[in-house]
């Protein structure tokens, strides 16, 4: 069996923001509804600043594989991601690797599409007005597959790194055009209608004081116990939703302290709003948070969606992972 391999330039050509925002509402509908399994996050420590994880998932009793990556704290100065990994996707029949994506652009990727089907179907309707708390890969994912979504005008950036956050709204301006602005302080990007707090920050950056009536935020750097990027308190008309009661109360100190605070502010699974289960209607006022720690999943259902788009359009590399070659090495071909 050949078996397919995405580097991330490859899982980008294969990328359709609207397509693969659909394919994660269906993820998170069947996982609300049990229709598909996924394991918990396993994380093992390789030495100081070194983590290693591995995050497995069965989708529709059809479709089955994993997410096994590294995490090193000094790739940053070396010029490297922090995040390293495969998503490794399974052949039914057998079990044996049918595909081999780059770990950190589907997980780039398919994070923003979660946010933005959620962002659409609890945020505010038309938001002109994005803030985004962080400059790194997921702010500007956040802002591609938002500003994909509604006619979004203006981005208001906060990064401690002013370098990085000038930078990203060049980006900002240059790709998607809007006009983008570096924010003093966390405070003034959470000024916005739809914000997005993307940081690696262990101590809160902010209260959910600070955003304001009506708005709608999107919660996805901390998924550790004992971080959090923001102080989320109850509040009137505060509404949040996870991608997974079970990982969030495993993971998510924030959804973990507004649960003990006011139970009744935690809604449920965002599954559950795509599958029309939980009603999801806005008051007036309303402050809707949505909070991700990231599944397997998710992985496992962006991964599938690449490889399909990868098989259509000749994309990736195919290798017999089986077979030597003459001398030994294996079989390559240009898929």
């Amino acid at each position: 069996m050949m078996t397919r391999i995405l580097s991330a330039a490859d899982v980008e050509r294969c990328l359709d923001l609207s397509q693969l925002r659909q394919v994660m509402r269906r993820c998170l509908a069947s996982l609300s509804a049990g229709q598909s399994s996924n394991g918990p996050r396993t994380v093992f420590s390789a030495g100081e600043g070194r983590v290693m994880g591995f995050m497995p998932a069965a989708l529709d009793g059809a479709r089955a594989g994993y997410k096994a990556l590294s995490v090193w704290e000094g790739n940053g100065a070396r010029g490297l991601n922090p995040h390293q990994g495969l998503v490794v996707l399974l052949e039914p029949e057998t079990g044996r690797p049918k595909c081999l994506l780059e770990a950190s652009a589907v997980t780039a990727l398919r994070t923003a599409a979660v946010s933005a089907a959620a962002s659409e179907a609890v945020g505010p309707a038309r938001p002109s007005s994005l803030g985004l708390i962080g400059a790194g890969r997921q702010a500007w994912e956040h802002a591609r597959a938002l500003a994909a979504m509604w006619p979004l005008r203006s981005a208001v950036v906060w990064s401690r790194d002013a370098a990085k956050a000038r930078a990203l709204c060049a980006r900002l301006e240059e790709k998607l055009g809007l006009s983008a602005s570096v924010a003093p302080t966390p405070e003034d990007a959470a000024r916005a209608e739809v914000v997005t707090c993307c940081t690696s920050s262990r101590t809160p950056l902010l209260t959910s004081g600070a955003l304001s009536a009506g708005a709608h935020l999107n919660l996805v750097g901390a998924c550790r116990p004992g971080i959090r990027e923001l102080d989320l308190r109850p509040r009137p008309g505060l509404r949040a939703y996870v991608d997974s009661e079970a990982a969030c109360a495993a993971e998510s100190e924030e959804i973990r302290a507004l649960r003990a605070a006011d139970p009744s502010a935690v809604r449920g699974e965002i599954g559950q709003v795509f599958s029309g289960a939980l009603d999801a209607s806005r008051a007036e006022g309303d402050l809707t948070v949505f909070k991700s720690v990231g599944l397997g999943a998710e992985d496992v259902a962006a991964g599938s969606h690449f490889l399909e788009r990868a098989e259509a359009g000749w994309v990736g590399t195919l290798v017999d992972l089986e077979q030597p070659g003459p001398k030994g090495e294996g079989l390559l071909s240009r898929g």
